[in-house]
């Protein structure tokens, strides 16, 4: 059991132990729910970070040439041939139909 998993658990139960209406209880529970559900998409949404972080393309090679490069959608993770020319661009993955912007230079 991971630890937000534990203080779930025991967030659940003491406001089970509370001396309070049973509809204050249902809204706490609800409130709860909601955290957890957002907390499950952020997940969600690092692991997709993650993969796009994963990518590793020779930055040079695509401003001086560009190029044919096969790049994975945050969305759906399908693969997306797509041809660069510049460090920078906007897409619209064919799948989803996600809006994704593509950034390839390293430099800030």
């Amino acid at each position: 059991m991971n630890n937000f998993d534990k203080a779930y658990k025991d967030l659940i139960m003491y406001i089970d132990e509370l001396k309070i209406s049973n509809k204050k209880k249902i809204e706490l529970f609800n409130k709860i729910d909601n955290i957890t559900e957002l907390f499950a998409n952020q997940n969600n949404l690092d692991k997709r970070l993650s993969t796009l972080e994963e990518i590793v393309l020779d930055d040079e090679d695509l401003k001086n040439t560009g190029r044919d490069v096969d790049f994975f959608c945050p969305y759906c993770h399908k693969q997306i041939d797509i041809y660069m020319e510049n460090d920078k661009m906007d897409i619209t993955c064919p799948f989803c139909k996600n809006e994704i912007e593509i950034e390839w230079s390293m430099d800030k």
